[in-house]
């Protein structure tokens, strides 16, 4: 009897030993899922102007005529020296020195097209980018591809045999590049050498992405013709995250993480919970806004078909600030944080209050 009564009390005390440890080994688990950190979120300083975009000065014009062909501006671009690369539609690729605004036409390697009997170069989008240009050129009927600059010729670095022209170049605060083309979204993480194709990863099927921004943590916002997309950094998932029945052409952040977009239909609107929720700002004058641009100060600048807008109060309240019947295209900041204009008839301007 004795001895049955301690054989019942070892297994008590076994069963207590086992279901206590099994209780730790629970507590445990559940502890380092407690105390065991989220991976380390990098977070970036993302260059922003010092310009409030106040007074605007013409530095340089682009011809509008060659050979009795139109040229436009499509893009802008500048180095840490100042210069200013432009990318054209018919003329190629321009630089502006920044020294004494000498202009330099680039065309050596980039794909022609023959309109009329006379030799055109169509150039969509242009980013510098470690000491190199990366633009996407067009033969304007067959043929499209990405060119980087080496040397004094440009290198194809993709080709594709159809016509899909590249018509925005992005760079996000960890060096990756972006490229939204007429079919086709493109990465690349070399400096444009190589690229690969996201738009497998693309909600919408397509990738007409007009702009991009970036948040503090590189993760990106695209504005397209069916509204906003999002990534983050890691998963490069392109998701709609609102105003899909808009065609959306600029797109910022200001330091709250506040969504800001332009539309082709002349609203802009803003988001204050990363896409969630949209509200339109009504005190904007309806004016279409291909670019749209936050500086450090928080001012919203906004390039429009018909001069430049600036808010200084989060879009409450706006103020035309220059280049009254000009139809601004893209608006960027240099090195010394001022603000650099393009328009639509070749002019360069230039921003430093």
């Amino acid at each position: 009897m004795r001895r049955a009564v301690r054989l019942l009390n070892m297994f008590t005390k076994i069963i207590r030993i086992f279901f206590s440890m099994i209780l730790l080994l629970l507590i445990a688990c559940s502890d380092s899922n407690i105390i065991e950190p989220e991976k380390e979120k990098i977070i970036y300083h993302i260059e922003k102007a010092k310009s409030n975009g106040a007074t605007w000065d013409l530095i340089s014009s682009l011809p509008t005529l060659i050979e009795k062909h139109s040229v436009r501006l499509t893009d802008i671009s500048c180095d840490h020296l100042g210069n200013i690369y432009v990318s054209t539609s018919g003329g190629g690729v321009y630089k502006i020195n920044s020294k004494d605004s000498t202009i330099i036409k680039i065309t050596s390697g980039l794909i022609p097209t023959n309109i009329a009997y006379y030799t055109v170069y169509y150039v969509g989008a242009i980013l510098y980018n470690n000491n190199r240009i990366i633009t996407g050129s067009t033969d304007l009927q067959e043929k499209g591809g990405i060119y980087t600059l080496d040397g004094d010729s440009f290198q194809s670095r993709i080709i594709w045999n159809k016509y899909a022209n590249v018509i925005s170049l992005y760079k996000n605060p960890n060096g990756e590049i972006f490229a939204g083309c007429y079919y086709d979204l493109l990465k690349s993480n070399d400096n444009g050498n190589s690229w690969i194709s996201l738009t497998e990863n693309t909600e919408a099927g397509y990738a007409y992405f007009y702009s991009f921004a970036f948040d503090k943590y590189g993760n990106i916002y695209g504005a397209t013709r069916r509204g906003v997309y999002y990534s983050d950094v890691v998963k490069n998932h392109f998701k709609s995250i609102g105003l899909t029945n808009e065609t959306i052409l600029g797109i910022d952040l200001n330091s709250q993480e506040w969504i800001y977009v332009s539309t082709e239909n002349g609203k802009i609107y803003v988001s204050k919970d990363h896409g969630s929720s949209w509200q339109q700002l009504n005190s904007y004058p309806l004016k279409q806004a291909h670019c749209l641009y936050i500086n450090k100060n928080d001012n919203i600048i906004v390039g429009t078909e018909d001069g430049i807008y600036r808010s200084a109060d989060n879009g409450d309240n706006w103020e035309f600030v220059g280049l009254k019947n000009k139809y601004i295209l893209k608006i960027i900041s240099d090195s010394n944080g001022n603000l650099i204009a393009g328009t639509d008839m070749n002019e360069i301007y230039y921003s430093a209050k």
